[in-house]
C-alpha cells in the first residue's frame, strides 16, 4: 500500500462504522482491521489478526531482543446521533485546522498518527517495535487488549514499555484513574460505646461501562488488578505536562 497523510489515513479509518453498542446489536466493523492490516503489511510488519467473541484486534511486529515498544490504540467508537451532527459522522470533512467525523478525537486520530509515525520507526535498527488496535475499547477491552497480552505474553513479545495512544491534546500522563492514594492521620481517642461491629459493602455505582483497556498492561491505570506483571510506560521518560 502507498504512503499517505495522516489525514488521508484518518479518513479511510472513520469512513467505517466502527461504532461499538453491544447492548443495541451494533458492533464494529471487521473490515477495519483488514485495512489496517494492509498499512502493516507494507511497512513489512509481521502481522497476527486475533479474534474474540466477534471481536478483531491486530498486532504488528518488527525487529527483535530488548527494548519492547508496544503502542496501543483502538478503532472502536461510542454511537452517535446523525440529526445531531452538523457533518457526516462517517465522512472525514476538514474546515481549516479542524477534523469532523467519528473518531476523529477518540481514538481514530491516534491510530492514523501511530500508523503515520510507524514509517519512521520501522527503521530504527534496535530493539522490536510492537503495534496493536483492538475493537472493544469502549465497552471494557475484555476481547480486545486483554487478548492482546495473553498473545503478547504467549509468544515472548512481553513488552518493556506501553504507549497508550488514547484521548487528545498531546499531553504525556504516567497514570490514570484508581491511582491517588491517600493517607488519613487522626488523633487516637478511647471511649465506651454499645452496639457491636460489622463490614459495611457498597457497590460502586459506573455511568459507563468500566474501561480496562490499558489497565490490562500498565499496572496502576484503571484497574490495578487487571495487570499481570510491574511494566514501565515509555512516558515516565518525559516530564509531565502540569
Amino acid at each position: 500500500m502507498s504512503k499517505g497523510s495522516a489525514i488521508d489515513l484518518l479518513r479511510s479509518l472513520i469512513s467505517f462504522d466502527t461504532v461499538n453498542d453491544p447492548d443495541n446489536g451494533k458492533y464494529p466493523d471487521p473490515s477495519v482491521i483488514d485495512f489496517v492490516e494492509g498499512v502493516l503489511n507494507g511497512l513489512d510488519m509481521r502481522t497476527r489478526v486475533l479474534v474474540s467473541r466477534g471481536y478483531k484486534s491486530i498486532v504488528g511486529v518488527i525487529g527483535s531482543g530488548e527494548p519492547r515498544v508496544l503502542l496501543l490504540a483502538h478503532l472502536d467508537v461510542v454511537p452517535f446521533i446523525r440529526s445531531e451532527w452538523k457533518y457526516d459522522p462517517l465522512k472525514l470533512t476538514v474546515e481549516g485546522d479542524l477534523a469532523y467525523g467519528r473518531g476523529a478525537l477518540d481514538d481514530k486520530g491516534n491510530v492514523a498518527a501511530v500508523l503515520k509515525a510507524l514509517e519512521d520507526l520501522v527503521n530504527i535498527d534496535r530493539g522490536t517495535v510492537i503495534v496493536a488496535f483492538t475493537t472493544d475499547e469502549e465497552v471494557g477491552g475484555e476481547n480486545g487488549a486483554r487478548v492482546v497480552r495473553d498473545y503478547l505474553l504467549g509468544n515472548g513479545l512481553r513488552p518493556n514499555y506501553v504507549i497508550n495512544a488514547d484521548g487528545h491534546s498531546m499531553v504525556i500522563i504516567n497514570r490514570r484513574r484508581a491511582i491517588f492514594n491517600a493517607r488519613v492521620r487522626s488523633r487516637v481517642e478511647k471511649a465506651v460505646v454499645n452496639g457491636r461491629r460489622e463490614p459495611i459493602r457498597f457497590q460502586l455505582d459506573y455511568k459507563v461501562t468500566p474501561p480496562y483497556h490499558a489497565a490490562y498492561f500498565i499496572n496502576g491505570v484503571d484497574t490495578p488488578s487487571h495487570c499481570p506483571f510491574p511494566i514501565r510506560m515509555a512516558q515516565q521518560c518525559i516530564r509531565s505536562q502540569p
